[in-house]
């Protein structure tokens, strides 16, 4: 069964130069990566693709939120008006609407996550610059014992703007992030806090320099008011990717360094662990990685990631255990393959594997062809 459905896959995929967010989970998202996804951080981008229609697998729950191993449904389309673009993208949750108000799974599994959110977006062109700007929104309600009362709204707000070839700056925040639920055991109420993203990279030869600073945070309180979680989050990325194309073969390679803080000043915290009133975390991960046309109808794909020398996970607080834990670079080795195959306007994204190295082997991993992608380019 695994050989039929491999041969089917392969004989289905697609080799477009640019494609989905399959594609973009087979190289595991470096940061000079172009792709019409982008969209959703950069709107702006939507000028360099045209008219297409993108449609995404998955397999997770709609609510949940889309990773690489575990993708939601969703997808949308973009249609050219002389020299701007417009777009709609119907539910993603990877790239906005629960970090608008996160606590993390000890705090937060009480509330609804985003669902069924919409993304508008328009794009540009203005001389030798790009710019762009993207909305999003998502409110649900229910009534799961036909008393109490469960509810989400959330907004966000993205724009972004480029010199051809050069640079390129991002700015998203969040309007609007608020979750409730009214249930036997008490209400709740979870409001984000001044959500921000500032982000921008520069060309340089055959390197890409980039760099990112995130603030997040959100906060649970009871019906008298008193805060269980109080959460502050602040993440700052810089990094490098050296991508040398020949041939339609792009093998890169790069490394970053991320320092991530966050914080929980509730009295009895609970967002972090159970007692646990700070977090910080860094990371200094390297990728490599190569998309290569073998044909003319079949791309290849596949990537690595792992961090490297400098790292550490250090957590503050009573916890369980009472004491301060501190971990430092735990084994994270990530490996991910990809391939497409292009008949006439159709493409066809596949994941082969996008999985640690604890999963297992490449025939049993649970993680084979979940995240595919169905483009079509007018």
């Amino acid at each position: 069964m695994k050989k039929t459905l491999l041969i089917a896959a392969l004989t289905l995929m697609s080799a477009s130069a640019f494609a989905s967010k399959a594609r973009v989970s087979a190289l595991q998202n470096p940061a000079h990566l172009e792709d019409p996804t982008d969209v959703l951080a950069k709107p702006d981008q939507a000028t360099k693709y045209g008219d297409w229609a993108s449609f995404e697998f998955g397999t997770a729950s709609s609510a949940a939120v889309s990773t690489s191993a575990a993708p939601i449904a969703q997808g949308g389309f973009a249609r050219k008006m002389g020299d701007s673009v417009l777009g709609v993208w119907l539910n993603n949750t990877d790239t906005s609407g629960n970090s608008y108000r996160a606590l993390g799974a000890t705090a937060g599994a009480s509330m609804l996550d985003v669902e069924n959110p919409f993304h508008i977006f328009y794009g540009s062109n203005s001389g030798d610059m790009t710019w762009g700007v993207g909305w999003m929104y998502s409110k649900s309600e229910r009534k799961p014992d036909g008393v109490s009362t469960k509810s989400q709204e959330t907004s966000g707000l993205y724009l972004s703007a480029a010199s051809k070839g050069v640079w390129d700056v991002e700015f998203g925040m969040g309007l609007l992030g608020t979750a409730k639920n009214g249930s036997a055991a008490g209400d709740l109420k979870q409001t984000g806090k001044g959500t921000f993203k500032l982000a921008g990279g520069y060309n340089m030869d055959t390197m890409y320099l980039f760099g990112s600073y995130t603030s997040t945070g959100a906060k649970m309180e009871t019906a008298a008011g008193t805060a269980t979680a109080d959460r502050s989050d602040t993440l700052m990325t810089l990094g490098v990717v050296n991508s040398h194309k020949k041939d339609g073969t792009d093998f890169f390679y790069g490394v970053s360094y991320n320092m991530n803080n966050y914080k929980d000043s509730a009295t009895s915290p609970t967002s972090l662990g159970t007692g646990i009133e700070k977090r910080d975390l860094t990371t200094f991960p390297v990728i490599i990685g190569l998309e290569s046309e073998a044909n003319s109808w079949l791309t290849l794909r596949g990537s690595l990631t792992q961090n490297v020398l400098l790292g550490g996970d250090k957590l503050t607080g009573t916890g369980s255990t009472g004491v301060t834990q501190n971990n430092i670079n735990a084994a994270n080795t990530t490996v991910a393959a990809g391939a497409g195959l292009k008949f006439g306007k159709f493409a066809f994204d596949g994941v082969l594997k996008a999985a640690s190295s604890a999963t297992g082997s490449f025939g049993s991993d649970t993680n084979f062809l979940t995240n595919t992608a169905l483009t079509y380019v007018f």
